[in-house]
This record gives C-alpha cells, sequence and structure tokens, in this order.
C-alpha cells in the first residue's frame, strides 16, 4: 500500500498551460454568413468536472448523416403604430420588437429559426420557429456567455409562451445555470486531437404539478443538461452531448441522450476567421516554447497528463480513462473511504504513451463519497472523488 505522506509530498501540477483556456465575443461569438456541419454520433457520458480532463470520444460512430447550421443576419420590418420594428428571418415573422442591432443574429437548423440576441456579455435566445411550434420567451433563454473560463458561471429564470401547431397554445417557465466546468483535452471521432479544451455546462430545468391517475398529486422535473467543448483557434464548439432526464417526484421515467461532432475542418464562412487563425498560430509557438523550456524539469514529469472517471456517480462499473504523454512502468490505482480505509489497492501494471481505460466494480460499495487516487511510477499524481448511490 502507498504511504499517505506520498498525498504531501509528490503531487504534481499537471497542466503544461498555467491558464485554463477561455472563449470570448471575439473568438466565440457567431457570425451572421458561418455555416457550421453538424452530425450526430453515439452518445458518451461527459465525465467529470474539474482540470486536466481527457475527453476520449475518438471511437464513437456517427448515427446520422451530416447536416448544416447556418448564421444569418435577420431582416427589420418597422412597426408603424410603435415605431419598433419585428424581427423577421428570410421566410417567417418574428413578432418581437426591438432596434435593429448587429448583436441579434438567425441560426437556421432542421427547418428551425432561433433568434439570438447578444447584450451585456450574455447571449440569450428570444425564441424559435418551425412549422409546428412558434415559441417567444417573455423572458429570454441563457444561452451563453462571453467572456468565460473555467470556474464562471451564472444562472437566470425563463418565462417561454407560445403555440404547437400554430394553434394550441402553451406556456412554461423554470431557471438555467451555466458554468465553465472542465478544461483539458479531447479526441473527436475524426482523430483528431485538441488540447486547451474549455468544456461548458447548461442545465435547464423546470418543475411542473401532475395530477395522477389514483387522484394523488405529484411534480414532474425535468432537467435538459447541454455539455459544449470549445477548443482554442476555433470559433464553434468541436462536439456537444445533450442529454433529457425526467423524474415524477424523485423516480426517473424517462432519459434521452446524444451527441454531435462539428468537424472543425469542415467550419466554414464568408468572412475568414483572423483571430481564430490568430490563436491558432500562437498557441502553436507556446507549445514549443514550453516543450523546449521543460524537458529536463523533474517537476514536469507528468505535464500533459489527463485523466476522466465516470459515470459520477456510479451503481456498479466505474470507468478510469488515463492519458499519459509518455511510458510508465507502474500505474498504481487506489480506492478509498474518507476516512482512509482502502477498497480497491492494484498495480496495474506498465502502459505505452496514449489512451488507457480500466474498469473498477464498484457494486458491493455502500452509497457514499470515496476517493480515487493514482500513481504514476510512485508520483502521485491526482485524486478524484467518486460518487456512490
Amino acid at each position: 500500500m502507498k504511504a499517505y505522506l506520498l498525498i504531501l509530498s509528490l503531487f504534481i501540477a499537471v497542466n503544461a498551460i498555467a491558464a485554463p483556456p477561455h472563449i470570448t465575443r471575439e473568438l466565440n461569438l457567431p457570425r451572421s454568413g458561418d455555416v457550421i456541419v453538424k452530425q450526430q454520433v453515439e452518445y458518451k457520458d461527459p465525465g467529470r468536472a474539474g482540470a486536466d480532463v481527457v475527453w476520449d470520444f475518438g471511437q464513437l460512430q456517427p448515427i446520422n448523416p451530416e447536416y448544416t447550421l447556418e448564421y444569418e443576419e435577420p431582416i427589420y420590418v418597422e412597426d408603424s403604430l410603435s415605431g419598433g420594428f419585428y424581427l423577421m428571418g428570410k421566410d417567417t415573422v418574428f413578432a418581437s420588437l426591438l432596434q435593429p442591432s448587429d448583436a441579434v443574429f438567425i441560426g437556421r437548423e432542421h427547418r428551425t429559426l432561433y433568434y439570438y440576441v447578444f447584450t451585456d456579455s450574455v447571449l440569450v435566445t428570444l425564441g424559435y420557429q418551425n412549422a409546428a411550434t412558434d415559441l417567444h420567451y417573455r423572458k429570454p433563454l441563457l444561452t451563453g456567455k462571453l467572456p468565460m473560463t473555467f470556474s464562471d458561471s451564472l444562472s437566470h429564470q425563463y418565462i417561454t409562451e407560445g403555440f404547437y401547431t400554430r394553434s394550441v397554445p402553451f406556456a412554461e417557465s423554470g431557471s438555467v445555470s451555466l458554468a465553465g466546468d472542465a478544461y483539458g483535452m479531447i479526441i473527436l471521432p475524426t482523430g483528431d486531437t485538441l488540447r486547451q479544451v474549455l468544456r461548458t455546462k447548461a442545465v435547464q430545468q423546470k418543475a411542473e404539478p401532475l395530477l395522477t391517475t389514483e387522484g394523488d398529486s405529484a411534480t414532474v422535473n425535468t432537467y435538459f443538461e447541454r455539455y459544449k467543448w470549445y477548443a482554442r483557434g476555433y470559433r464553434y464548439p468541436v462536439f456537444e452531448t445533450l442529454r433529457t432526464v425526467i423524474y415524477i417526484d424523485t423516480t426517473e421515467t424517462n432519459r434521452y441522450e446524444t451527441a454531435f461532432l462539428y468537424p472543425p475542418p469542415q467550419q466554414y464562412s464568408q468572412v475568414p476567421d483572423t483571430a481564430n487563425a490568430n490563436e491558432l498560430a500562437l498557441m502553436l509557438a507556446e507549445e514549443n516554447e514550453h516543450s523546449q523550456s521543460s524537458g529536463g524539469d523533474q517537476d514536469d514529469i507528468w505535464a500533459g497528463m489527463y485523466y476522466n472517471i465516470f459515470p459520477n456517480p456510479v451503481i456498479t462499473n466505474l470507468q478510469f480513462e488515463l492519458y499519459l504523454p509518455h511510458f510508465c512502468n507502474d500505474v498504481h490505482v487506489q480506492i478509498r473511504d474518507k476516512m482512509g480505509l482502502t477498497f480497491i489497492d492494484r498495480n496495474m501494471g506498465a502502459y505505452p504513451e496514449g489512451i488507457s481505460s480500466f474498469t473498477f466494480n464498484l457494486s458491493g460499495l455502500m452509497p457514499d463519497n470515496y476517493v480515487l487516487d493514482f500513481w504514476l511510477d510512485g508520483y502521485l499524481v491526482h485524486g478524484s472523488v467518486v460518487m456512490k448511490r
């Protein structure tokens, strides 16, 4: 068993770039005229939050063919009575009075128009339209924040009303929380490996009363969770996962999960994205400078190591993925409770540079919080809290 003294004496910072990545208006706000290619792929659990995470989506298979998301400028029609302007797409009127602004734009995806406005560092959705639905947010839906970096967060309430099939009225309200919850390295289904990646997490939730067939009352809680991965040097996300979970009181009744790849080489625009081209060049120069200056630094021996665990909370099998920047003679893993009692203590052996995966069966453990620690050639590199339910 490893001595816990190592926790104090041999903890190593592994991130090669000191500052976490960030997204900004200049680099990441969508632009009218840009066309984004999306492809639906298999879903994989996004894994833990925090620093130095690896997201290995390299083996995910496509589900549906590629399609496009297009951003376009709005058209305005003046209202003679109010002096304001109706916001329009190319082929439909969106009854929202506001002044013309370059911070308003439209996203067209799957024959649906989404109306956005960016103001005071916050991106919100005003509503959307398609052949079946006309939806307006009386209190706009929080969609993004620019700038944003790791640990930034905010939350908003939203109120919406509209018509299904253009005739059946509906209304709802709820809240949205948004955070920069993780950063690290991503491996895409295309085989691209991108570093300096920021992940954002948005959770939209609402609660509605329900009268059961027995006449009892219950509460329907709906959670819509969206993760986006932004890689430095690219304006748009490179990957996205969506998950909706519905509970009646505390019992899960329905779940939907999917994911989308945004292949970086297939994004294009009418205007060259000079700002992000400069970021890519700067990032390459920084990485070259770092590799030259840290070659013999013992404290930097595991710089460039990334890891992930999922699901968390776990019911049965915990997946542990580890990216090694070079060969390791001995990977050692422990899972213990917060009092220090060890339940799993394994020497996993030697592993080469690259991604390795491990599975730990935790079905025999009681629901509680546990700690996963791992050592690389005797160095305690990281620990992570595992929740068992």
